[in-house]
């Protein structure tokens, strides 16, 4: 299958998608789904989603409108997707999907791994300095 999840750690914060070569739509619903169960597994946590797309250069025509469409089913504690990958297409992608409002902020790209697990920590932290 060309997207697995699964908790990135015991901490039950980050789900982290690995996905490879060429995937579908219906793929990437069902991957959503089964995140949307493990979100709701702790309520209590906000979750990222880490999304290694470091072998995957390709994005399914229609993506657009199936994110919106995804936007709506949400679980309250999901926080936003960080993605791991170098392609210009992604980050080109996700610059497109930040102009659309139900989009915005909800997805973000950064080359390595460190960088974005970097950056998911830094949120934490903020949101944790704000309460």
């Amino acid at each position: 299958m060309p997207i697995q999840i699964q908790w990135f750690n015991d901490q039950k914060r980050i789900i982290l998608w690995t996905i490879q070569g060429q995937w579908t739509l219906q793929e990437m619903h069902q991957a959503y789904s089964d995140g949307n169960a493990l979100c709701a597994e702790v309520p209590e946590n906000i979750v990222n989603a880490l999304i290694d797309m470091t072998r995957s250069q390709s994005i399914p025509s229609n993506i657009f409108s199936a994110l919106t469409a995804r936007v709506q089913t949400e679980m309250p504690n999901y926080d936003m997707a960080v993605i791991v990958s170098q392609n210009v297409l992604i980050k080109s992608f996700v610059n497109i999907f930040n102009t659309i409002p139900a989009l915005r902020e909800k997805y973000i790209v950064f080359k390595t791994m460190d960088e974005a697990l970097a950056f998911i920590e830094k949120r934490r932290s903020a949101r944790a300095a704000a309460r």
